[in-house]
């Protein structure tokens, strides 16, 4: 028997990933790296909105084809999140100045968290597992951020 996507997860990945919302599509705008802790702070909420927004778009298309048992286009969408993902822990990384202070070793956790969370996504099954990085590594990074970046 075939399980299908839960609509649930769309909500699991709003919440863990972003901890914020958003409504914009990502943007490849190869910002520089940013000197100040509240422009920094800025730019990394506004990255992660923009991600997690495409991210649950994508997400949203993997569990209608999945409810429709598209598995091919389940497998496409797989495919396209981890793309996602790898994107926007790279978007990420391009913010940080070198320097290893609190906020860039902050935003590179975080960068971290997102590689960590591709790892994990392999398969159609893999988005239903979405549910447990809301209590590991992006929960933890989201957290650590809001810390630094009140």
């Amino acid at each position: 028997m075939r399980r299908q996507l839960p609509p649930v997860v769309l909500l699991v990945v709003v919440g863990a990933v972003s901890g914020c919302g958003g409504a914009t599509t990502p943007v490849a705008t190869g910002s520089p790296t940013i000197g100040s802790a509240p422009v920094a702070c800025a730019e990394v909420r506004r990255l992660n909105n923009q991600w997690t927004s495409s991210l649950t778009g994508q997400v949203a298309e993997a569990v209608a084809a999945g409810e429709r048992g598209d598995t091919t286009k389940v497998a496409s969408l797989v495919e396209s999140i981890r793309g996602t993902l790898s994107d926007w822990a790279s978007g990420l990384r391009q913010l940080m100045d070198g320097s290893g202070d609190e906020l860039n070793v902050v935003i590179a956790q975080y960068a971290d968290a997102v590689d960590a969370a591709r790892a994990h996504t392999t398969s159609a099954a893999d988005l239903e597992r979405l549910e447990n990085f809301d209590d590991q590594e992006l929960d933890a990074a989201a957290n650590r951020l809001s810390q630094v970046c009140p």
